[in-house]
Parts: structure tokens; sequence; C-alpha cells
């Protein structure tokens, strides 16, 4: 009861037509020649978007591929409503999240090449909130860069979008909390410092960030299909994707056209909707320098700073690098842009610029082929655009025989194939252990490829995503490998204490109470019963524990280890070690 399914655990974590995008180059139909692209790569990478929908990785999806402004491949997948039995059709909109960001920055350059704004101008010069000791040596540039020691957000510890009227009263209490690092000292991504420069632009500007972003960007591109989504009945409800969340058979629509609207007033780091096509206006812009059907919207030395990369671009709430599936790529941040650059590079340039939204949504450019690449799902998270990634690399960028060749060492052989987990039944996804980008690796069914560092004393070979996820290897007598375990560490802090029993040991009193888990806002409750240490999981039931053993219970069914720390802040944690276990599978079980 208490080990969950590894897909929900792993929270760490998507033809050819006639179009014009008024850049004065037709998007025609394109013959094999001009395509350069093989439709042979191209229908195979359709496939495994179509691969996505029949192993229920995604609900629905739009792909796009623009060669030398010909369109090559435009194609959509799955449904745009399951539950209504509404097909996906081109040209839908969808929520596109964080994929706001790098046009917000755009338009914070428009005021730049003004003159009206400053990369050193601290933001205190704009915002009240900004004004006090914990904030005033916040800059622009620092905003842009997400360099700013802002949070990620402050939804949850200052109450929910609701509770603040605009975006000036949300980026003046970002201000007033104050930052949680040295400002300038790295890069953590925050949407509370987007917000805070969407405030600023509409500071400076005179008016509302929506009315800026549409007069300066979206209407010289014309991007007619994108906008901020702030009013339940909007005329283009019929043509918007609903939202959902979760994991593989078990997608859950959260959101749908019509309903309460997710964003109360235009926002900064989220809030836009677009289409593919839409998008793709924008990135051209930025690979043409700034220059858009003649017009410059933005000046090279703009666009420059945006290409430029600044930091090594981390994971959310950590300081370990961003996954991606390109290999031999890393992955950096300069102005609101993504930027990937090939890792044995001496001159740090960019060879892949694009951003991707929670939601599911991803861009991709590659300024010196002149290729843009889209994939909009509507199925929150990210791992299958990583995994795309992979095979956009794969069979529409390496020339044929150019595919990264790895040796296997010697000591890494024996892990590598296909394992099943141990309890599941005939039709249980398979797990892939594979040498991968020089590491071994973990392709998880629905979600990506998994770097794993060298073992450790104890031979646990941790993912380099995320350490507190690992994996061990069983052999046999005979020395092969045989079982594989996958474990996960998850620190839940302790939310309520709840009275101690008489019975219950003094030393244990500490322990008791409700610690709420990371999704679904459900929560374990600790209790004594029976003459020993029990929880109560989200649906009632309880379970008593064996132990304690070395100051660790364990729950007797799955084996799920539980112990008790302190955090930083004198805070109870409850420490859930949730093991996961698989057997190696012969290639004749496989079929």
């Amino acid at each position: 009861m208490i080990k969950m399914r590894y897909e929900n655990f792993l929270w760490i974590f998507v033809i050819i037509f006639t179009i014009h995008l008024g850049i004065g180059k037709e998007l025609a139909s394109a013959t094999l020649e001009a395509q350069v692209l093989s439709t042979k790569s191209l229908k195979k990478l359709a496939e495994i978007v179509e691969g996505f929908i029949k192993n229920d990785y995604i609900v629905g999806a739009e792909l796009l591929v623009i060669k030398k402004r010909n369109v090559l491949l435009h194609e959509v997948f799955g449904w745009r409503d399951k539950e209504e039995n509404l097909l996906m059709e081109k040209n839908t909109i969808f929520n596109i999240r964080s994929m706001t960001k790098p046009l917000v920055g755009a338009a914070c350059q428009v005021l730049i090449d003004q003159g009206k704004l400053r990369l050193s101008d601290r933001v205190s010069q704009y915002l009240v909130g900004f004004s006090n000791n914990k904030s005033a040596s916040i800059t622009i540039e620092q905003l842009l860069t997400h360099r700013s020691g802002l949070p990620q957000t402050i939804i949850g510890t200052s109450g929910s979008f609701q509770d603040h009227y605009d975006l000036m009263s949300l980026a003046n209490t970002v201000g007033e909390n104050g930052p949680k690092f040295k400002p300038g000292s790295k890069f953590s991504y925050s949407d509370a410092g987007t917000e805070v420069l969407g405030a600023v632009i509409e500071m400076v500007s005179g008016v509302s960030l929506d009315t800026f972003v549409k007069k300066h960007l979206l209407k010289p591109l014309g991007m007619k299909d994108t906008f901020f989504l702030t009013q339940r009945n909007h005329k283009s409800n019929k043509r918007i994707a609903s939202l959902y969340g979760g994991v593989i058979k078990a997608w859950k629509r959260f959101w749908k056209p019509g309903d309460k609207v997710l964003y109360p007033f235009v926002m900064a780091s989220q809030s836009l909707y677009s289409t593919p096509l839409d998008y793709a206006r924008f990135l051209t812009m930025i690979m043409d320098k700034g220059l858009f059907s003649g017009r410059q919207i933005l000046s090279s030395n703009s666009i420059k700073r945006i290409l430029t990369p600044v930091s090594r671009m981390t994971s959310l709430g950590s300081d370990s690098p961003t996954t991606t599936g390109f290999p031999e790529y890393v992955v950096h941040y300069g102005h609101m842009m993504t930027l990937y650059i090939l890792n044995s590079k001496e001159k740090k340039i960019a060879d892949i610029i694009g951003h991707a939204g929670s939601d599911g949504t991803w861009a991709w450019a590659w300024p010196a082929h002149d290729l843009v690449i889209l994939y909009f799902t509507q199925s929150r998270g990210q791992a299958t655009g990583i995994r795309l990634e992979t095979e956009i690399d794969r069979l529409l960028i390496r020339a044929e025989g150019d595919q990264p060749s790895y040796v296997v060492p010697a000591d890494i052989k024996p892990y590598i194939g296909t394992y099943k987990h141990k309890t599941g039944q005939a039709n249980s996804p398979l797990y892939k252990v594979l040498f991968y980008n020089d590491n071994l690796a973990i392709d998880v069914p629905g979600q990506m490829i998994f770097e794993l560092n060298r073992p450790d004393k104890k031979g646990a070979w941790a993912f380099k995503i995320a350490n507190t996820v690992s994996i061990t290897f069983k052999k046999d007598d005979s020395n092969q490998v045989k079982e594989m375990t996958i474990s996960e560490l998850v620190k839940l802090p302790q939310k309520s204490r709840i009275n101690a029993v008489d019975k219950a040991p003094k030393e244990i009193h500490p322990y008791l109470g409700s610690y709420p888990l990371p999704m679904h806002n459900q929560e374990l409750v600790v209790q004594y019963q029976e003459n020993n240490l029990a929880l109560k999981d989200p649906s009632g039931k309880i379970i008593l524990l064996s132990g304690p053993k070395n100051g660790i219970w364990t729950v007797p069914k799955d084996g799920s280890q539980i112990f008790f720390t302190k955090n930083t802040a004198g805070q109870m944690v409850l420490n859930l070690i949730t093991n996961n276990f698989f057997l190696k599978v012969n290639d004749h079980e496989k079929k």
C-alpha cells in the first residue's frame, strides 16, 4: 500500500501543405530535394509520436517540422478532449505555460532597445515591494537570467493566484518575501522572478503586459492565435485543448475550455495560449536576428543577449544539471531562452534554441540548419519531449552513419538488457537498461532515458538527475544478473503533531502526526497502535510496521523502509524508501 507504482512516484519528473509565415518566404509543398530531410525519417518521427498515443504516454499531440521555411510535416495525434471524444485537429490552441517566458523576455528586450530600461537597473527603482534590505540589490538582468535568488514560486507559501488581485500585487509580494539565496550567485529557475519582470514591463511601458506583448510582438509577428487567457468564455474556446494530468493508464482531465480560468490575471511566467505554427513565427524571428517580414522586431544586440549562454541550467529545486535527450549536449540558459550546446565545444555557442512548457509543449530551432520543430501536447509533464529529442537527433539531425558510437565497458555489459516488474502482469511495460551517452542508463516507459552515476560502495547506481533514486542489481550463483531493484528516498516533512497514546514510548512521541504526500493532496498519518508504530494510508487502512532495527521501521508486505530525521528548521521529517523489484527477461520472453 505504501509502495507506489514507479511511474507515479518518479515525479522528478512529448503531409506537407502550403502556408505562409509572412517573412517573405512561402512555406510551400516541398519536393524531396528541397526537404533535405528524408520522408522516411519524417514518417518514423510521426510514428514515434503515434506510439506515445498507443502506449498512453500522452492524450493528444500536434507535431510540426519546418525546414528552410517549408512545412515538411504537420500531423496531429489522439484527442483534444478524450472524454468528449474530440479528436486533435491541426492548429489546436494549447496552454504553453513556461513558453510564455521567452516572449516576455523579448518584450523586456524591446524596452532595452528603446532605451527605457537597462540590464543594470535595480528592480527597486520600479517596484515598491523591492525597497527593502533583502531585495534591493536584484537587477533586471538577474530576472532575465534566473539568477535573482527569488524562489521558483510563492504560490503555496503566500496563498494562491486568487489571493493577488493583479500582477503588480503578486510581484510586490515576491519582493517583500525576498530572495532565497544571494542574488547573482547561481542559476535557479524562477516563476516568481518572471512575474516581477512582467510587472516591471508594465511599470516602465505604462500599459498592461498583455497590451505591450500584443503590440510589440504578437501583432507584428502575425501570431493571431496567441493570447493570454484570463476570461472564461473566450472566442477561441472551441479550439483550445483540455488539460490532463497523471500517468500511463491514469490520465485525468483537470481543466477544459469554459471552466474557471487557471489564471485570474495576466502572468508573465505562464498564461499564454498558442499554436505550433504561431510559435514557429516567434522562433523564426529569433533565428533571423530580430527581422520578420522586413521589419526589425528586436535589435541584433537583443538577439545576441537572448542567445548568449549565461548559466548551466539546473533542475527545479536542485543544483543538478537539467536533463536533455540530445546526446552529447548540455543545457544552458540565456536571457529567457533555453540553449543547447555541444559538450565538446570550446566556444559556447548554442546549436539549438527553444523552450518547453510544463503542460507538455516543446519548441526547438536549429539556426545553422534553418530548422524548427514543435511538439505540443496537453498531457502534463515533459518526459515525452525529452524522449523525442533523442529521436529527432537520430532521425533528422545526424547523417546516416554519424550516430554516436560507444564502446561498452566489460563491467557494464552484464547489466544491459530488458527487465519486467516482478509482480507485474504479462502486459506490464518493460524497462530497458542500456549504455547511453557513455553511461549506464535506464529507459523508463512513458518517461525518458535516465543516465546513472557510477555505483557507490554498496553497488547502488544513482540517477544523475536525482540522487534520491537509485538502482541495484542482483546476480545468481553463476554471476549472471537476474534482478534489478529501483529504490527511491522521499522526504515528507511533518505537517502536524497528534497527541501521544499513553502507552506509546516517549522516544516515538515526536514522530506521531501527519505527513503530506507529494501528489494528489493526500497524506500519511503516523500513529501508535497494538504496541507498535503504524501508518494510516490515504484510504484509511492501518499498516503495522515491524522494527525498529537501527532506527529503521519496515513495511512487512513490501519491504518499504521508514526512518525519521529533522530538517534545518527543526521540523520532523519522515524518510520513506520504496523499492520496486524487476526480473531480467530473455529475448523469447519479450515477444
